[in-house]
């Protein structure tokens, strides 16, 4: 291989590898959703970021996770609407536990 080819190829495996590691290239979890929400101070933000947490929680410890952020991450006068929101998501996931 000539050394054009071989810098052109070690200049695309490293925007590969860069793209690969770069988490703007990846779907948020459930804890970066969290942090998120936490961060935010209890704005709208913070409610869609929980939203959007409870639509990719699969199973008990990831439900869990969402619901004991609540308080942390929203105003006392919208926890109790939320958490009834977050609730009824699951159940109609059937993902309730008891």
């Amino acid at each position: 291989m000539n050394g054009l080819r071989m810098s052109a190829l070690i200049r695309w495996r490293s925007s590969r590898a860069r793209a690969t590691l770069n988490p703007v290239n990846r779907s948020p979890t459930v804890d970066d959703l969290i942090r998120e929400a936490k961060s935010s101070g209890g704005s709208v933000s913070a409610e869609r970021s929980l939203l959007a947490a409870a639509s990719r929680a699969s199973g008990e410890s990831e439900w869990r996770t969402v619901l004991a952020a609540l308080p942390d991450a929203l105003v006392p006068s919208r926890l109790g609407a939320f958490t009834e929101e977050i609730l009824g998501i699951a159940e109609e996931r059937e993902e309730i536990w008891g």
